[in-house]
């Protein structure tokens, strides 16, 4: 889990620096979103627009009750989002036939959060036959996108395998040697082999997987029982009861937020040399922040403090999601 967190956040950041879309703040028309056909129009008085373009959407609506939100679900499945419906947590996806992804969330806040994304545009890939694709078998079907392939991350998706083809999948990489301390249920498995690369395999829906693979952690030279000190800029990981906990994850929100407004002014004005200044100054908190987010032990979490985890590291997601595009 808390590799997962780094990785995911890696990847987001890393499209962040490259400039990759943008958030707007322009008013919500909702004749002009380019999916808005996809969807059920939603209260336009209370709604901030994220992204908006040929692929993608977002959306938040504010002050929504559960009645708004089970209300706008149910619009939702009367307009054809009916296929592979799941919940996991606070968050709801599902597909229509055509094989555009809605992704719906109720936040504390009473902020409700949709995404939609048209369907997986995929083509033939020839698997790798070096470097961490490397390290796990072959799919049954060669239709799917590349997204990230390097020494530190191959991720790719698999159109054309069924919720059954995944399982078998499954069975085929534990007897590749990915058993140790696996995880496994109806739609995620995750696991090591003997010289430690890690493999997770997900069944997202409408007959698509995700795989993603990493290498061996670095094993330090010697243990490290220091304790992190803490500085006034980043959170402190001593959070020896759920208040600590909750604050924590708090003021690891609140600095994402502080790093998304800068890099939004960042692409602004990328030769500011002041913006340049508190560029590094952000690079060593983010750097301090992420040593503190992956220390945290979510298999030793309360039931109520596991679901706060989740609730702010999903809102964390779908913030860097909205800026990158």
């Amino acid at each position: 889990m808390r590799k997962h967190l780094l990785l995911l956040i890696i990847v987001c950041l890393c499209l962040l620096i490259s400039g990759c879309g943008k958030k707007t703040t322009d008013p919500l028309v909702w004749e002009e979103l380019y999916l808005g056909n996809i969807i059920p129009m939603t209260n336009l008085e209370k709604s901030e627009l994220g992204l908006n373009y040929p692929d993608s959407l977002t959306i938040t609506v504010k002050n929504c009750t559960k009645a708004d939100f089970d209300s706008y679900l149910s619009a939702c499945e009367e307009k054809g989002f009916n296929v592979d419906s799941r919940r996991d947590g606070i968050w709801h996806y599902v597909y229509n036939q055509k094989g555009y992804r809605l992704e719906l969330c109720l936040y504390s806040t009473g902020d409700m959060y949709i995404k939609v994304v048209e369907p997986l545009q995929v083509e033939e890939i020839g698997w790798p036959t070096s470097g961490l694709g490397a390290q796990i078998p072959t799919p049954a079907t060669n239709l799917g996108v590349i997204s990230w392939n390097n020494e530190d991350l191959f991720c790719v998706r698999i159109a054309n395998t069924s919720i059954e083809s995944y399982s078998e999948y499954v069975d085929v990489c534990m007897k590749a040697g990915f058993n140790i301390d696996y995880r496994r249920d109806g739609r995620a498995f995750t696991a090591k082999n003997n010289a430690g690369y890690e493999v997770d395999i997900n069944y997202e829906g409408f007959n698509i997987i995700y795989i993603a693979v990493t290498p061996p952690e670095e094993t330090p030279d010697a243990p490290n029982t220091s304790v992190i000190p803490d500085t006034p800029n980043t959170p402190s990981t001593n959070v020896d009861d759920s208040t600590d906990f909750k604050s924590a994850l708090d003021s690891y929100e609140k600095f994402f937020d502080e790093y998304i407004a800068f890099m939004d002014k960042y692409k602004d004005n990328p030769y500011d040399l002041a913006i340049l200044g508190e560029y590094s100054k952000f690079l060593e908190q983010y750097s301090e922040t992420m040593n503190k987010m992956s220390a945290i032990d979510t298999s030793s979490l309360s039931a109520d403090d596991l679901a706060y985890y989740f609730e702010v590291t999903g809102r964390i997601y779908a913030k860097l999601g909205d800026i990158a595009g």
